[in-house]
């Protein structure tokens, strides 16, 4: 190799940037799977915009800053997406521990009880979507109980205690009631710590368990009898 390099260095100057250009293209070339691209592709319009993003910038910019905004844009594309996934429901208790979801009501009746379940990711953005979907309470909305039941969710964020806070008051303004049924020790931590429960009622928050529907079958049997005592008429479950 010494004798080569003494005698031919001039040609062998010519090998190192064909050489270094075509393991670039053999790098570039395993790095496209078209399989792998056509699974992004078709996994949703969120993931197919950050792939085809971020495969531009890496054209156009610096491979580094091309990463990063890739990853950026793929959070911010995401909180988007869990903040407008959020859907409630009303849950109908029938006998024999059964329920029954429909849409929930578009305002709170006076006199029932309404038992709701939100469905998607339970923080700060999806606050929002939440105070939207809640019924409407007005003033006839009077001595009525909305049970809010949030099993699986691990934490709430001060955005979605705040928005429970307010739905709380308006019930209570118009003598009503509003219940929270969560398993989650750290949502009552939270609620605690934030002046939340103060407002909601240490009685209105009900500690689930490990057997689903139990616990929220106990808080329908007090919302009703609460309702009954206040309204002075059945209050079937709305």
């Amino acid at each position: 190799m010494a004798v080569v390099i003494l005698l031919l260095g001039g040609v062998i100057g010519y090998v190192a940037m064909p050489a270094l250009a075509g393991l670039l293209i053999v790098v570039g070339a395993g790095s496209v799977r078209p399989r792998q691209i056509l699974s992004v592709a078709r996994t949703g319009a969120v993931q197919a915009t950050v792939m085809a993003t971020t495969f531009v910038l890496t054209l156009i910019v610096p491979l580094q800053y091309a990463v990063l905004v890739g990853v950026g844009l793929s959070v911010v594309l995401h909180v988007v997406r869990q903040s407008s996934g959020l859907r409630i429901r009303q849950l109908h208790l029938a006998d024999g521990h059964r329920m029954r979801e429909t849409l929930p009501p578009p305002t709170v009746a006076g006199g029932q009880v309404v038992v709701l379940q939100p469905y998607g990711s339970i923080f700060f953005a999806s606050a929002p979507a939440l105070e939207d979907q809640l019924p409407a309470v007005t003033e006839a909305s009077a001595a009525s109980a909305v049970i809010l039941r949030l099993r699986g969710a691990d934490e709430a964020g001060a955005t979605f205690i705040d928005v429970l806070t307010r739905y709380a008051a308006a019930l209570h303004g118009v003598g009503g009631r509003l219940v929270v049924v969560t398993d989650s020790p750290r949502i009552r931590r939270q609620l605690r710590v934030t002046g939340a429960l103060r407002v909601l009622g240490e009685e209105n928050l009900y500690q689930g368990g490990e057997w689903v529907g139990r616990t929220l079958q106990r808080a329908h049997r007090d919302a009703t009898a609460w309702v009954r005592d206040h309204d002075g008429t059945d209050a079937p479950d709305a």
